[in-house]
């Protein structure tokens, strides 16, 4: 995997960590006694992505999509996996950068690997 997707795939991570947190500042100001964890809105935004079309607005924005490394078809059971144990890993994520392997613990689990959408 080339270096630049691992700086694409993090700045998306980080893009979509953002619009989550926007996200719950304008639901807060709207809707009175309303509160969130951020992290939980982390969650719940990219399973709904991973439900939806499997490809986050921080992965439009750098040209990144998900696919499964078998067919390419991106299966929603696989996106969702990949989406839970990212959460699930994510105190040894970066971790994934130093390893000799070219896919993170949590796309070699789930099948998945994140391509650039050439699109």
């Amino acid at each position: 995997m080339e270096e630049t997707v691992y700086a694409r795939r993090l700045a998306a991570r980080v893009f979509d960590l953002m619009l989550a947190g926007l996200l719950i500042l304008v639901i807060e100001k709207l809707v009175d006694g309303f509160s969130m964890n951020l992290l939980l809105a982390f969650v719940l935004y990219n399973l709904a992505v991973a439900v939806c079309n499997g490809r986050s607005f921080g992965k439009y924005v750098f040209a990144l999509r998900v696919r499964t490394r078998q067919n390419g078809f991106q299966g929603v059971f696989s996106l969702v996996l990949r989406e839970l144990l990212l959460l699930l890993l994510l105190p040894i994520v970066f971790l994934n950068f130093l390893s000799i392997s070219p896919l993170p613990l949590h796309d070699r689990i789930s099948g998945t690997k994140v391509i650039r959408d050439e699109t």
